[in-house]
């Protein structure tokens, strides 16, 4: 991704970084949980909110959970979806 957008150089020069799976891994969790923390928080100070939460089964047997919150914030609806598997 950052050699799409600074260019073949700057790509080289990330790739040269080591990180291991489980930087990766804390480093996903940490975003997931800011990510939660921040909805949480913008939920608390909204007007008004909407919760939808729906759960699917496909043909292989998995599991996929769609949930989408609206909120309003100074005047101006907000929409928040996520797509998780279970």
């Amino acid at each position: 991704m950052s050699e799409i957008v600074h260019g073949k150089k700057y790509g080289d020069e990330i790739r040269k970084i080591p990180l291991s799976n489980d930087t990766v891994a804390r480093r996903i969790a940490e975003i997931s949980d800011d990510q939660l923390q921040q909805l949480i928080t913008r939920l608390k100070k909204s007007q008004k909110f909407a919760i939808q939460l729906d759960e699917t089964t496909d043909v292989s047997k998995m599991h996929s959970c769609y949930f989408t919150c609206g909120m309003y914030m100074k005047k101006t609806l907000k929409k928040n979806c996520f797509f998780v598997d279970l």
